[in-house]
Parts: structure tokens; sequence; C-alpha cells
């Protein structure tokens, strides 16, 4: 293993998981420990709550549905491009209507990537392992 590999799996990464489903946040809380990462994982269950978790809380990547109650998640992307966060926070879209119109909106506001919340979980970790890390993976729906 080299150093930048042995230096990236001892940083500790914080990660927020948005969505309004309690199976799916701990499915995606779950699979995130299992990146290989060490990950603090925050999951809040609306684009409100997670508002009031960046007040105080500065993740590395935000996991995010897009069909929720009160603040959806394209609408969170757009707060977040307004202040900035996303120029410096990946956010990965996990969604079970990809060809959903928010999607795109989401993706337009900055947003690096959207899967199906179909999507194979060892692709799901290895997108978290990339955005965590610095891979590039901006404005893809799959």
């Amino acid at each position: 293993m080299d150093a930048i590999s042995q230096a990236t799996n001892r940083r500790k990464f914080k990660v927020l998981v948005v969505d309004d489903a309690a199976f799916w946040r701990r499915a995606r809380s779950r699979m995130v420990a299992e990146t290989g990462l060490q990950c603090e994982v925050i999951a809040v269950e609306d684009g409100l709550d997670a508002c009031l978790c960046l007040k105080d809380f500065r993740p590395n990547l935000i996991v995010l549905d897009i069909d929720m109650p009160q603040l959806d998640g394209a609408e969170l992307c757009h707060v977040l491009n307004l202040s900035g966060r996303l120029a410096e926070t990946p956010v990965l879209i996990v969604t079970g209507r990809p060809e959903d119109p928010r999607v795109k909106r989401a993706l337009d506001a900055g947003a690096a990537k959207c899967l199906a919340k179909s999507a194979d979980p060892v692709e799901f970790r290895a997108t978290v392992r990339l955005l965590l890390t610095g891979g590039t993976a901006r404005a893809e729906t799959r």
C-alpha cells in the first residue's frame, strides 16, 4: 500500500445521510461504514434537518434522497449551492426515481452524481469511496 493510500485509510471522513425513510437511512449509513474508510455518519430525515445539522457538522460527503417532505433533495442542493457549500462538499443523490426532473435540477445545482436506490451496494460503496477520496464523478446519473 502506498503512502497516499495509507493516509487516506487513516483519515476520518464525515458523511451526512439525508432520507425520509428510516430503512434507507440505516441501509446507506451501514454501506458507508462498509467502505473500508473511517467514517463518522450522521443521518437525518429531511432537508430542513440537514440544514440544521450543517450548522455544526461539516461533512466530506452528503448522501441525499430527492423525494422528501418539507425541503426535497433538489431544493437542498439549491440552498447548498447558494451558500457555497457544494463547491466544497460533494453530494451523491440516491433515489428510487432517477428520471424525476428534480434529479436534473440537483445535478445542475452542483450535485456530483446520482444512483438509483436499487444500485448494486458494491457500486454505491465504490462511488462513496471515490467522492470521499477526491475522485471526479461530476453530474452523472446511473
